[in-house]
């Protein structure tokens, strides 16, 4: 007995050690395993995405083309809805690749779905208490939106008009010095975008503008070569002051590309040198705008830029509050087509052409013009600058009878199957009677021609009052979510529209377009808030009126 205790005695402190190894390995096991993803049961989802912490991280990161690999994922799995893992640690993303359901959600389901946690993460280190970081349910919401009502003045909608002036007068020049080789113009628009942000809110003259010192700087960098090579010109430096816009901008991408977006973009804000200059430069430039507008507006001017508009409005705002205006709050801060297009656009200004000038601002925006409209609607689809739009679910919920979470990102694909790449079935069954009736009248793209280039899926034929056939611009015809969807959609999309018809009519009353060659004619994308292309070579040719 005594030498059985004793060997008992012995043995403890090895089953000890066991014990506790066995307890430290079985703890590591369970935690890992409660690290790991958790997918939502009933939706695909990749495999090795959850036997890593990092989930589809390491697959996104090392894919040629990110915003097309989550186009991809619908496809891969032939199913409308899908999840992935785009957080280390975190909930799975739900993206719904069906233009019908996006619809339904993003315009009549407002109170199951809302602006996405996720929208706060990459906006909020660059404009915050701007209404794009705000849920609707944010009584700070419904002011901003009031704050930014009617912004489409025509003397703000001049300023689109002359920075597009300039921008073709550069291009002339440029054709000139070239002598009708093709151009990169991607930096030029770029410029001009910039010039009428700037134009269009603070009210800056065109030739203080980027383009207006291309104009006065411009040399040809090449002039060896044959007429279809291209031909280059100097770098003209963006003004310091102006540049701080554009990193600003690039730095949202910055946070879109980043797992960790709040950590990254807070630490490049405060610990980037170039970041901090582009900050105080922004906040130079708008204090000292700020301090121009409401001096116009003591002296009784009329209003010219959106900055003045909305000074106006914080006036009425803060005499309905009873308190003094805040002037300084963050809130303020193809050869066929291209044919039937230039014709369509000159058939609509007959004054213009009589006259032999170009037509203005007012002409353009009161002409009836279908096929440019339809253009327009399909250079949109082909662009897909902005490739998904982002929910987050407010409570527990469903979509095609998946159940979604509280608290779920859910993004749903333009750029994904049936805009760019066939449709994927859906359960009939499965959708609202909303959702039904709305499939009655938008048809589905024909899958043929899907790649293709064709403003006429967008035109129909109707019969007028008095009888007569008529070809009209049907913008509900086809699934169209460029800017988003519904209440939530991007502020910004009339007057994106206007620029667009704007640019469109003033371009091809001067040039014509001409084949590049094949080598010119590329694909290659850009990474950053929107999608963008990395050159956009151009052959141009003056229009012989």
């Amino acid at each position: 007995m005594l030498s059985r205790l004793i060997e008992l005695s012995e043995r403890a402190p090895k089953d000890f050690t066991l014990a506790l190894g066995f307890s430290i390995l079985s703890a590591l096991y369970l935690l890992r395993r409660w690290l790991l993803p958790k997918p939502i049961p009933g939706i695909p989802y990749n495999e090795n995405a959850v036997k890593s912490f990092m989930g589809d991280i390491p697959e996104f990161r090392d894919a040629p083309n990110r915003r097309e690999w989550w186009a991809q994922q619908p496809a891969r799995h032939q199913s409308p809805i899908v999840q992935v893992f785009m957080r280390p640690f975190g909930a799975p993303w739900v993206f719904v690749a069906d233009y019908f359901e996006a619809s339904d959600i993003c315009m009549r389901r407002l109170k199951e779905f809302d602006r996405s946690d996720v929208t706060w993460e990459q906006f909020n280190g660059v404009v915050p208490g701007h209404h794009i970081t705000l849920k609707s349910s944010d009584p700070k919401f419904k002011k901003n939106k009031e704050l930014i009502r009617d912004l489409m003045a025509p003397t703000f909608l001049q300023q689109i008009h002359d920075k597009f002036g300039s921008l073709l007068k550069l291009w002339d020049r440029k054709l000139d010095l070239s002598g009708g080789r093709p151009f990169d113009i991607a930096q030029d628009i770029h410029n001009s975008a910039l010039d009428i942000i700037l134009g269009a809110s603070f009210g800056i003259d065109s030739g203080d503008g980027q383009v207006g010192r291309q104009l006065e700087e411009l040399k040809a960098r090449t002039v060896s070569g044959g007429q279809d090579d291209l031909f280059e010109f100097e770098d003209v430096p963006i003004d310091e002051e102006q540049s701080c816009f554009t990193t600003i901008a690039d730095s949202v991408g910055l946070s879109m590309r980043s797992p960790l977006p709040t950590i990254h973009h807070f630490l490049y804000r405060n610990l980037s040198s170039e970041m901090r200059r582009a900050r105080a430069g922004r906040d130079r430039l708008r204090d000292r705008e700020i301090a121009k507008s409401i001096e116009r507006r003591e002296s009784g001017q009329p209003q010219r830029c959106a900055l003045d508009n909305m000074l106006a409005r914080e006036d009425v705002i803060a005499e309905k509050e009873g308190r003094k205006p805040n002037y300084r709050s963050q809130t303020i801060m193809s050869e066929r087509v291209q044919s039937l297009l230039s014709e369509a656009i000159r058939n609509a200004h007959p004054g213009a052409v009589k006259q032999n000038r170009v037509p203005t601002t007012e002409e353009i925006l009161k002409a009836h013009i279908p096929y440019l409209d339809a253009v327009i609607e399909e250079m949109l689809r082909h662009s897909r600058v902005a490739p998904v739009t982002i929910r987050q679910a407010t409570t527990d919920t469903q979509i095609l009878g998946r159940f979604i979470p509280k608290g779920t990102t859910v993004g749903f694909l333009g750029n994904g199957p049936g805009v760019m790449m066939p449709s994927i079935p859906v359960n009939q069954e499965k959708r609202s009677e909303a959702v039904l009736a709305h499939m009655e009248r938008t048809q589905l793209f024909d899958e043929e021609d899907l790649a293709q280039f064709v403003p006429e899926r967008w035109l129909t034929t109707t019969v007028n009052g008095e009888g007569e056939e008529e070809t009209v611009f049907d913008p509900q015809k086809r699934p169209s979510q460029a800017f988003g969807l519904g209440p939530r959609g991007c502020f910004g999309k009339k007057l994106a529209y206007i620029e667009i018809r704007i640019f469109l009519t003033l371009f091809f009353w001067m040039f014509k377009l001409e084949p590049i060659k094949p080598e010119l004619v590329t694909e290659d994308e850009m990474l950053a808030l929107t999608r963008s292309p990395k050159n956009v070579y151009v052959k141009l040719a003056k229009v012989q009126h």
